[in-house]
Parts: C-alpha cells; sequence; structure tokens
C-alpha cells in the first residue's frame, strides 16, 4: 500500500486516522502504520480502507483501490 497516497486521501476527506479506522472497521494503528510505511495490509484490509475511502471521496472503489497500490 501507498502510505503517502493513504495519507492523501484520507486527508482529502477530512477524516482523522480514527474516524477513517471505523468506518473500515479496522484498527487505528492499521492506519496509522500504513501510512507511516511501517505495514503492509491484507488485500481483505486493503478493499475495507477504499470502500471507506470511495464512498466519503464519490469515487469508484476499483480506482482508489488501485491507486492505493501505485508505488508512485
Amino acid at each position: 500500500m501507498n502510505g503517502k497516497k493513504l495519507l492523501e486521501l484520507r486527508e482529502r476527506t477530512g477524516l482523522s486516522q480514527g474516524a477513517l479506522a471505523a468506518r473500515a472497521s479496522v484498527e487505528q494503528a492499521v492506519i496509522s502504520r500504513a501510512e507511516a510505511g511501517l505495514r503492509s495490509v491484507t488485500s481483505t484490509t486493503l478493499r475495507q480502507i477504499a470502500e471507506a475511502l470511495a464512498g466519503e471521496l464519490g469515487e469508484d472503489v476499483g480506482a482508489v483501490m488501485k491507486s492505493l497500490t501505485d508505488p508512485a
């Protein structure tokens, strides 16, 4: 997962790490560590985060997942 992109998208939604974690049904530490590049996430967790972000951004889940996994 691209931690910088996760941070960028989360900030664009105006969600705190805790709020995104709650919407994605993951622990806040997962979001924190993923943003910092300290933790990789499972495909299931990636999808949960992407779904939560997509809902807030009004974007397609697939597009958000692609953005989150883009290494650039």
